[in-house]
């Protein structure tokens, strides 16, 4: 049977999540609702390379997370 882990610090946290979106505008999105539930943006949305676009949170507990749209159509080498 699972138990539940012991609550750690938040200074002793470490978890980096990945989340892929199928459009830009999931990732403002996205965004919008961590900070509306009490997470922190650590990265504002916004281009990259010309064909990505993404943020990153802090959620409540300290969980990083980084969100990305690639734009595969305008991915370099394609």
């Amino acid at each position: 049977m699972l138990q539940a882990m012991p609550r750690m610090p938040a200074q002793r946290r470490r978890c980096c999540c990945r989340s892929g979106r199928t459009a830009a505008g999931e990732v403002d999105e996205l965004a919008a609702k961590a900070v509306a539930a009490g997470g922190e943006l650590y990265g504002k949305p916004g281009e990259s390379q010309g064909w990505m676009y993404g943020c990153g949170f802090a959620d409540p507990d300290g969980h990083r997370w980084n969100v990305l749209y690639m734009d595969k159509e305008k991915m370099p080498g394609r």
